[in-house]
């Protein structure tokens, strides 16, 4: 079981600077962005899971009939365990990445058909259609979706990872499937090796009895005698 509570300012303020450094179209749009803690109360139990998994934060888009209510139309849920011991680089790069996972929904652009005239309207229709860069609902509000990922890592972004390096959610998750993987193949490693010594182990009688036998030292003279007593009887 995990206890929640809300983000502080500071925390506010630097989902603010994120937004402004790399996620022009929410801020363009106006996205209101809340974020909410979560700390686990028991031990060895993750505070967040995600799909079954424990998990560092994921991202919530506010249905329509709730953001009057909450005052937000997107909020994010954070790992407060882990919060507490992140650097800055690591925290910058975890809200990037829940911010990722929103995409502001746009219109279809239309083909303009060339030598029309309904190419050239008036200044007022030009500016009522640049105002029509993303969609709205019926109370005025940005049409929200999820953004699909585009690496092969479960919820994985590729810009996170070129904005953040190292510190991006994405490579924690490579780090550690690396680490999983490498100790998974120690183990399996080391059974093969086992393996192939009892085989050798288990055959290594056969391999003694098909042999043929040695002379020992001790019968030399009597096999050179008898092949001497052969000889002669022949000759």
């Amino acid at each position: 079981m995990s206890v929640f509570f809300p983000a502080d300012d500071n925390v506010l303020a630097l989902v603010r600077k994120v937004m402004k450094d790399n996620h022009e179209d929410l801020v363009k749009a106006r996205v209101d962005v809340g974020v909410t803690f979560g700390i686990s109360s028991k031990e060895n139990q993750p505070a967040l899971k995600e799909h079954g998994q424990q998990s560092f934060g994921y991202t919530k888009i506010v249905p329509p009939k709730d953001r009057v209510r909450k005052n937000i139309d997107v909020e994010l849920w954070l790992d407060g365990d882990e919060w507490g011991t992140d650097r800055d680089l690591t925290r910058y790069a975890k809200i990037d990445h829940l911010l990722q996972r929103v995409e502001v929904k746009k219109p279809k652009t239309k083909k303009k058909k060339k030598n029309s005239a309904a190419q050239h309207g008036t200044e007022e229709e030009n500016a009522q259609h640049e105002e029509q860069e993303f969609m709205v609902d019926a109370g005025g509000k940005a049409i929200l979706k999820p953004r699909k990922p585009d690496l092969f890592v479960p919820g994985g972004y590729r810009e996170v990872i070129e904005r953040n390096g190292r510190h991006a959610p994405e490579c924690m998750t490579l780090d550690t499937a690396r680490r999983l993987m490498d100790v998974a193949i120690k183990v399996f490693d080391d059974e093969e090796a086992e393996n192939e010594r009892e085989r050798a182990k288990v055959a290594q009688p056969e391999v003694l009895e098909a042999a043929p036998s040695p002379v020992e030292p001790a019968n030399k003279e009597k096999v050179l005698a008898d092949l001497i007593g052969k000889l002669g009887d022949e000759a």
